[in-house]
């Protein structure tokens, strides 16, 4: 294994911190504006249900986080599309269950710092689904990392 001298590890910690704020600045964004979408489509669809509106607010505030966090930690030297679209699902899949999370994490209760009326639900689904998905593409990213290592370590001890 190679060592990595100080300023090694600095540049590695930059850069993840750096994937770090973009996954989550793209996924809130991209989450939000996915949310006023799916609010759009609710609203000139014509449906009345409260079930279809949870389910078409969820669906776009995790679409949205999944495709953002995928954008954050995107990288341009691979173009295998099956590994894109498997990453992206579990981007979205991890989005899906932070927005379950954050709307009942916001529905149950009052924080008093964030308690205002323009804070509902949703912002809290939002910003559950954004953290959840940079989660699961951190995860799968490390992953990736670790069976990399894994098979490089077995060729070497073949060899």
């Amino acid at each position: 294994m190679r060592s990595m001298d100080k300023s090694g590890i600095f540049r590695s910690a930059t850069f993840l911190a750096g994937r770090i704020v973009l996954g989550l600045g793209f996924s809130l964004v991209l989450s939000m504006a996915c949310l006023a979408v799916a609010w759009g489509l609710y609203i000139f669809s014509g449906s009345s249900t409260r079930m279809t509106w949870l389910v078409m607010l969820m669906a776009g505030a995790s679409i949205g986080a999944g495709v953002g966090a995928y954008l954050g930690w995107l990288k341009l030297d691979r173009h295998h599309w099956p590994s894109i679209l498997a990453t992206v699902l579990i981007a979205i899949a991890g989005g899906l269950l932070g927005a379950l999370g954050g709307y009942e994490y916001g529905v149950n209760r009052e924080i008093e710092c964030c308690a205002k009326p323009r804070t509902g639900p949703f912002t809290f689904a939002a910003l559950g689904s954004a953290m959840a998905a940079n989660i699961a593409i951190y995860l799968v990213g490390a992953g990736g990392i670790a069976l990399r290592r894994l098979r490089v370590g077995k060729q070497h001890s073949d060899a």
